[in-house]
């Protein structure tokens, strides 16, 4: 036992004390310091050792330029922080976590002039582990139309680069009127069960939202989603089911500090920004048109195979996959639009329809059509074999 003090070191916790006090401190192996005590004890310095172990003390020593500890009370900037935020705080601090992009947050939280929005927002952000940026915004996702218009009213823009906003007086700021005027966006928990709007008809945006801009939490979904009044659309994530969204939504949050300032990313560039594997995606086959038959001057058929569809794949992937290549098609051997043909095959065109009509002039006709799927996913694999018919003397290109 020195004069500075005495510690022991067993499995799963260690045990000292500074000046040979009466009651040691115990630290657990689970603290995020504990290598740093156990050093900083090896070299006889018990004050670091016991600052380690206080993360209230790590906050004054730290960061006292932006946030400290008065009376046992945790402040940012001159405001007193509790519940889930001064949490968060705690564990940052501990864990060494982004403590300051937390005091980003706080002072973008404090300019919202909702003083109902301030206490709720900490908790929905807590409740739903949202990551938040270095500049002190938070990230969500809103899932919109194949034309990037809104589910529910289809006259917002989401596309990417956009900046939807609203008069914040039209945002309904009772979080118990859960479906009601604002702009929408939520957790990845609340795709949970798949996209808003079917996985395959749905386009996944990447949002990012200053918290002064928020007005409400409804209290439905375990408060997975949130009304704004304004917010960035940053990124395109094309994910074709709810699971594949939330893997997205952690590999955000472990590259979370490449997404301060301005973003405009695409599917390629966003998997790329977090090291997405694409593997899954590649490894559907787009096979293309096949052949043609005529059966008279004014009506003809052309028959392709527009994909190939490994076994183990999920259903409203293969869906999302088939209409993509289908589209692609059909522009390529029709004098229809893309635009025009995604708004028919969007809306009419799944796996186990076996017509679709396009402006009354083609109709396409699955041959074979995927039914014998088990718990949502291929049972082996498959292909996908069209038949587009001319209905009038509209010229098909076979070239």
């Amino acid at each position: 036992m020195s004069d500075k003090g005495w510690y022991i070191v067993r499995e799963n916790q260690l045990a000292f004390s500074e000046n040979n006090a009466v009651t040691p401190t115990i630290v657990f192996r689970e603290n995020a310091a504990y290598p740093k005590i156990i050093a900083a004890l090896k070299s006889g310095d018990f004050d670091r050792a016991k600052d380690l172990a206080n993360p209230l003390k790590q906050i004054n020593l730290r960061y006292s330029s932006d946030l400290k500890i008065e009376d046992g009370e945790i402040h940012i900037g001159g405001e007193v922080v509790s519940g889930a935020l001064a949490d968060r705080v705690i564990k940052a601090v501990t864990e060494e976590g982004d403590v300051p992009a937390l005091i980003a947050f706080h002072k973008n939280l404090m300019q919202n002039p909702d003083f109902r929005a301030i206490g709720e927002l900490p908790r929905f952000l807590d409740a739903n582990n949202l990551p938040i940026t270095k500049d002190g915004y938070l990230l969500a996702y809103k899932s919109v139309r194949n034309d990037y218009k809104d589910h529910h009213s289809g006259t917002v823009s989401y596309n990417l680069g956009f900046n939807p906003k609203m008069d914040r007086a039209g945002v309904n700021n009772n979080p118990n009127q859960t479906c009601s005027a604002g702009l929408h966006a939520c957790a990845a928990s609340y795709f949970s069960g798949g996209l808003f709007g079917g996985d395959s008809g749905s386009r996944a945006m990447l949002v990012k939202i200053n918290p002064k801009d928020v007005v409400s939490v409804p209290v439905d979904y375990d408060g997975a989603k949130m009304r704004c009044c304004e917010m960035s659309v940053i990124a395109e994530f094309k994910a074709s089911s709810g699971k594949e969204l939330i893997e997205l939504d952690k590999a955000i949050k472990e590259n979370i500090e490449a997404f301060s300032g301005s973003l405009s990313l695409d599917d390629k560039e966003l998997r790329e920004l977090v090291h997405m594997d694409q593997s899954e995606q590649e490894n559907f086959e787009y096979k293309g048109k096949r052949d043609a038959a005529y059966f008279d001057g004014t009506k003809m058929q052309v028959g392709a195979i527009i994909a190939m569809l490994p076994a183990g794949t999920e259903l409203s992937r293969c869906t999302k996959f088939v209409r993509e290549g289908l589209a692609d098609f059909l522009s390529e051997v029709t004098d229809l639009d893309l635009e025009t043909i995604n708004e028919v095959l969007y809306t009419s065109f799944d796996l186990k329809e076996r017509t679709v009509t396009l402006e009354d002039r083609y109709i396409v006709c699955p041959q074979e059509v995927i039914m014998d799927a088990s718990v949502g996913e291929l049972e082996h694999s498959e292909t996908f074999e069209v038949v587009l018919e001319v209905v009038t003397g509209n010229k098909i290109n076979l070239n």
